[in-house]
């Protein structure tokens, strides 16, 4: 079991990238446990991914926070990674991400190599300022505070409250680990565009809901540090 990982994969309507997913993630030169959370999935990616014989969780609330936190109590190995399910980071860079673990605390995808159609302009800026919003407020460099590639050591996982519901959820691991002393490292990935060129799932609405929760989880730890 020292030796296992486990893989978490959220999904949503997936069907085009899920068996992919699953089959570079098997193919992968480590013992490694799959579990798929499904956020009511209305296309085959539950049905895929059972097909392949994959540990399943059939989530009936929406969200992508709802689903990995439900996922990470289901994790009984040291360290767990998450990744987006939607074919868009390289699932052959998970050994680099676990070559640093051991060193590291948490371990997460930089976004530095973008393919081309793969991020928009303005989802690019977005990015660039949600990161630069998080290393001010947190007195924390991080390069990509989206990105949705993380490798964690579960014995620091369960130190932590998270509460996002959403596509905040990076920004709550990303404050989670400041908040909890983490060491941490940021390795360049590449990113690729969505399988069959589905459109990006980030709204602008999205953009300012992520910048919202990084203040206002800001405002709300300076408040617990006065009072305490």
């Amino acid at each position: 079991m020292d030796n296992k990982i486990t893989v978490l994969l959220p999904t949503l309507n997936e069907a085009n990238s899920v068996r992919r997913v699953i089959e570079e993630t098997r193919a992968l030169p480590i013992p490694t446990e799959i579990i798929v959370i499904d956020g009511r999935s209305r296309d085959e990616t539950v049905a895929i991914a059972q097909n392949m014989g994959v540990k399943v969780l059939l989530e009936h609330k929406k969200g992508k926070g709802i689903a990995v936190r439900r996922g990470l109590k289901e994790v009984k190995t040291p360290v767990v990674v998450m990744i987006d399910a939607d074919g868009t980071y390289p699932v052959d860079q998970i050994p680099n991400l676990l070559n640093n673990i051991g060193q590291y605390d948490i371990v997460k995808g930089n976004r530095s190599w973008h393919a081309n159609g793969a991020m928009t302009k303005t989802h690019r800026f977005g990015n660039w300022a949600l990161s630069i919003i998080a290393s001010v407020l947190y007195n924390r460099q991080v390069k990509d505070v989206c990105s949705g590639m993380w490798a964690i050591k579960m014995s620091k996982v369960r130190k932590f409250n998270l509460t996002s519901e959403d596509f905040t959820f990076e920004a709550d691991l990303f404050i989670n680990s400041v908040k909890n002393k983490c060491s941490f490292k940021e390795i360049p990935i590449s990113y690729s565009k969505r399988i069959q060129g589905d459109k990006a799932k980030l709204m602008l609405s999205d953009g300012f809901k992520i910048g919202w929760f990084l203040l206002k989880k800001k405002i709300h730890n300076t408040q617990d540090t006065v009072h305490t």
